[in-house]
């Protein structure tokens, strides 16, 4: 099994680094930070590029995970003259619960590898991502280039920094601040740059949740002499599993009407996984193919499942697994193996302790045993973003593991 190798935040954090003139980069970012299962956790992912009225290669993303799962090697190719070549590398050391503590990328030139990113994470005792630190290659050693420090409440990300090294010290460049309704959902994320009189604001994304307490829009408004003026909207589509199907951006006009600009329209295997993302773009009244993505899973789609042991291949230990995928959204598999006949609990808990979902509460026979959690407590209530404790108890043996779910 795999797990996902880095938590959302390290996504936010790759994406803050925008300036007054880059309101199209926070567009982008918010665009494709739309989370669903298994979009992160592929073996393979191809993109290809539509022209002359069909697909054809561009880029591909190789993922290679050691025996726990954990990423520890991406690497990425070009397709050119009928041929995959490969551009890059990246290689992470991991912690013992699968985040990652180092990152490094390198480029391939002339059948050799070049050092040109490293970047350190640094955790609190919760797990939480609180320092990223990002240094570059050049005269032969790694050099300060960017830091980012993040801090939370309650366990919810709340704000973060974003310097750079200059003149030998760190200065401050971007603050980016997120405030969460009462149901701990993300609620306004405002971005800021540092200027001689402190911070101003640049940016700010609102985010509306649907009935079942998914993400379905996010308005994006940039900072003007006269205030907050809205400029664009993402609104997304879910089929009956709650995946996002469709994915729409668009423009607030001049006139104050809403112009399309591209849509994004995800297919999934019945498990939840991925199997093809198709971006369009709108123009002559009409949308036009623009990119695809593939996604391929050395063990087939739904891969988490677990099937029946024989008699012969028995578990010889209580064994709790790392759920998969992890972070996840919206569902996650938890497995375990008990040798014998026991009575068996598996609950679910927020980190304050309170117990959130019964998913098992039995006598089971010896086996692999596989249960899906979706997110929502023992009312069918979803629940909200952020980190959870699982725990087995089995005769007299307890286990615990933390699962992070995303929204």
């Amino acid at each position: 099994m795999k797990n996902f190798y880095k938590t959302n935040l390290l996504v936010l954090v790759a994406s803050l680094i925008f300036a007054t003139d880059q309101f199209e980069e926070v567009i982008t970012e918010e665009s494709d930070n739309i989370s669903y299962q298994n979009n992160i956790d592929f073996d393979t992912r191809t993109i290809q590029l539509w022209h002359d009225g069909s697909w054809h290669n561009k880029w591909q993303w190789m993922k290679s995970y050691d025996e726990n799962g954990y990423l520890t090697e991406s690497e990425f190719y070009h397709f050119r003259d009928d041929d995959w070549s490969l551009r890059g590398n990246v290689t992470l050391t991991n912690n013992d619960i699968g985040s990652p503590i180092s990152k490094i990328k390198q480029i391939y030139i002339q059948d050799s590898l070049y050092n040109r990113s490293l970047n350190e994470y640094v955790y609190n005792d919760s797990g939480d991502l609180t320092q990223n630190t990002q240094y570059k290659w050049y005269n032969n050693s790694w050099n300060n280039r960017s830091l980012v420090e993040l801090q939370y409440e309650e366990g919810l990300f709340t704000n973060s920094t974003f310097s750079r090294w200059a003149d030998s010290s760190w200065t401050n460049r971007y603050y980016k601040e997120i405030s969460y309704n009462e149901n701990s959902q993300r609620d306004v994320k405002v971005g800021y740059k540092w200027t001689d009189s402190g911070w101003t604001e640049l940016h700010k994304t609102e985010y509306s949740f649907d009935d079942n307490g998914d993400l379905s829009q996010k308005v994006l408004s940039k900072w003007t002499d006269s205030g907050w003026a809205i400029k664009a909207r993402i609104t997304i589509d879910r089929d009956d599993y709650l995946n996002p199907v469709e994915i729409l951006l668009e423009r607030l006009d001049s006139a104050n009407v809403w112009i399309n600009v591209s849509l994004r329209e995800n297919t999934f295997f019945d498990s939840g996984m991925i199997m093809e993302s198709i971006s369009s773009r709108w123009y002559d009244d009409e949308w036009h193919y623009k990119k695809r993505n593939e996604y391929s899973y050395v063990n087939g789609p739904g891969r988490s499942s677990l099937s029946t042991v024989s008699l012969e291949s028995l578990p010889t230990q209580i064994k709790l697994n790392q759920n998969y995928p992890n972070p996840f959204n919206p569902i996650t598999t938890i497995s375990y193996d008990i040798p014998k006949g026991e009575f068996v609990e598996v609950k679910v808990f927020n980190l304050r302790g309170d117990k959130i979902s019964t998913l098992v509460n039995e006598f089971q026979n010896p086996g692999i045993k596989s249960y899906q959690w979706n997110g929502t407590n023992d009312h069918g209530n979803s629940v909200a973003a952020g980190v959870y404790i699982y725990t087995i108890q089995a005769g007299d043996f307890q286990q615990s593991k933390k699962m992070i779910l995303l929204k």
